[in-house]
């Protein structure tokens, strides 16, 4: 595990966390972090944590992407491809709502995992939203969501390629006449 509160890489690569046959974690710890080339998440290859990130990320199959500490942003200044691993958390505690955001000053492309884990003390309710990540355009869909369970009487709406969050809503009952 690599922790940084601060990095530079300018040496004409592309910087790749993982890759290889063992697990390789980039912590980020808040501050600004320049990719002149790119950052990229490979197989086996994490990156954590909070901060900016000066240039385009990649999360590859196989590679996991986790923002937040526990909850907190990820913000890009570039385009962010999603095709591995994304765990984000949502939170709802005294009727405050938060999550895990990544934000992009350029497009966002879904593709791979999203897995969102509820940590709040509070039960959600039809009309909790939480915002996931913004960035313009949005392009693709996640191959696989795995949200976290609801009450019964509430389901999700999955507005990630409109405004990119997850909504709680009230599942119509049906009317017998």
């Amino acid at each position: 595990t690599f922790r940084s509160p601060s990095t530079t890489v300018a040496n004409g690569r592309v910087c790749v966390i993982g890759g290889g046959t063992s697990l390789a974690t980039y912590q980020m710890l808040g501050g600004t972090h320049t990719f002149a080339n790119n950052l990229a998440i490979a197989t086996n290859g994490s990156l954590i944590g909070t901060g900016l990130i000066e240039g385009a990320l990649t999360v590859a199959p196989g590679g996991q992407l986790v923002p937040g500490a526990p909850i907190g942003n990820l913000d890009v200044n570039g385009s962010v491809i999603l095709q591995g691993t994304v765990n984000l958390q949502i939170d709802k505690s005294g009727g405050i709502r938060t999550s895990d955001v990544v934000n992009a000053s350029g497009a966002i492309f879904y593709n791979g995992t999203l897995n969102v884990t509820d940590i709040s003390t509070d039960l959600l309710s039809a009309g909790d939203r939480f915002l996931l990540f913004t960035g313009t355009p949005y392009h693709g869909a996640f191959t696989t969501l795995n949200l976290p369970p609801l009450p019964p009487g509430l389901a999700r709406r999955n507005n990630l390629s409109v405004h990119p969050s997850i909504e709680v809503i009230a599942l119509l009952q049906p009317k017998f006449t």
